[in-house]
């Protein structure tokens, strides 16, 4: 997502926020439900931090949860968007 808008000439973030900011104002990322679209890739971000450094088999209960839930889903929607500005 970072590589596709810094292609499109956007070359300053200053976090993962500032990067769905971005992608939703390209039209990257679903914006029916924009707000509830952000909250999913926040916690995507959070979820790939706590995965890094955690051994503990709750917390990735839930991770595995999130992914089948909501992380899957968004993926899928941005790899139809990025697959439409391929064609």
């Amino acid at each position: 997502m970072k590589a596709f808008l810094e292609y499109q000439g956007e070359l300053n973030f200053q976090d993962n926020h500032d990067i769905l900011k971005k992608a939703l104002k390209h039209n990257l990322l679903s914006i029916n439900q924009s707000e509830k679209t952000e909250q999913i890739w926040l916690a995507m971000f959070d979820s790939r931090n706590m995965t890094t450094y955690t051994y503990n088999d709750e917390t990735l209960q839930e991770i595995i949860t999130a992914i089948k839930a909501n992380y899957f889903t968004a993926f899928c929607n941005l790899r139809d968007k990025l697959t439409s500005y391929l064609n």
